[in-house]
């Protein structure tokens, strides 16, 4: 009996040894799954994280974007104003132009005017207007005759 005994003895010890693997397995088992389902946990907020984190380069990219949009604006208004205020002067500088030929044409104009009226002079007035005529020009000619001699002659 005692083989007997030993052989009981060793069925029961695989018996101990089997239940004792499957509670080992049964305990891997469901520290492997808390283990995947805090792995899992981690993988969801690092998702969201993510997700988050990508939302917020995309409202500043956004948002990155409509500055430059109104600064672009800006600029072409600032051009706009310039463009408008240089040709403006440019008219206005025109007209001066214009404006200084006219009264440089009026004052050769009135020249004009002005020296044909003292054409138009009858010359026994500026004759007259001269003083003595019985005075010589004094110019040293041979022939220096006063106004008075030539009328005499």
């Amino acid at each position: 009996m005692s083989e007997r005994l030993a052989v009981e003895e060793a069925f029961k010890a695989a018996l101990r040894a089997k239940v004792d693997r499957v509670d080992a397995n049964a305990k891997l088992a469901e520290h492997m799954k808390v283990e995947a389902r805090e792995m899992e946990s981690r993988r969801g907020e690092e998702t969201v994280a993510l997700e988050e984190e990508n939302r917020r380069k995309r409202e500043k990219v956004v948002a990155d974007k409509a500055g430059i949009e109104r600064a672009q604006e800006r600029l072409q208004q600032e051009r706009r104003g310039a463009a408008e205020l240089r040709a403006q002067e440019r008219t206005e500088m025109a007209l001066r132009l214009s404006e200084d030929r006219a009264a440089e044409q009026q004052r050769k104009a009135e020249l004009v005017r002005q020296l044909r009226a003292l054409e138009a002079v009858p010359k026994t007035a500026v004759k007259d207007a001269t003083g003595d005529q019985s005075t010589t020009a004094g110019l040293g000619l041979l022939e220096d005759m006063s106004l008075a001699e030539l009328k005499e002659r």
